[in-house]
């Protein structure tokens, strides 16, 4: 019950985050799109949050780390690639 609330509470904080950026701004900067790169993927039961890494460059996310699947890989670029201010995903994730 308690991660129920973990999570969120951690949706919450991204949909402030993400309500916080001004409608007008064209771009995020990175460390933003790295918080909520990583709330998507804790937020998406289907990916491993706790064992990806993120980090972000000029609005350039890597992800590292360890997926159980292809297709858990394949799931955490996706829902990456979605977050406001990508411009693109390497995905450096291994399989286990």
């Amino acid at each position: 019950m308690q991660a129920k609330w973990s999570i969120a509470l951690i949706v919450a904080a991204v949909a402030l985050l993400a309500l916080s950026v001004p409608a007008h701004a064209s771009k995020m900067d990175d460390a933003s799109i790295t918080a909520l790169a990583k709330m998507t993927l804790l937020y998406h039961g289907s990916t491993s949050a706790l064992k990806t890494s993120v980090t972000t460059k000029n609005g350039v996310v890597t992800l590292s780390g360890k997926a159980k699947t292809a297709a858990e890989k394949d799931l955490a670029a996706k829902y990456v690639n979605d977050v406001n201010g990508v411009k693109s995903v390497k995905n450096q994730m291994t399989i286990e």
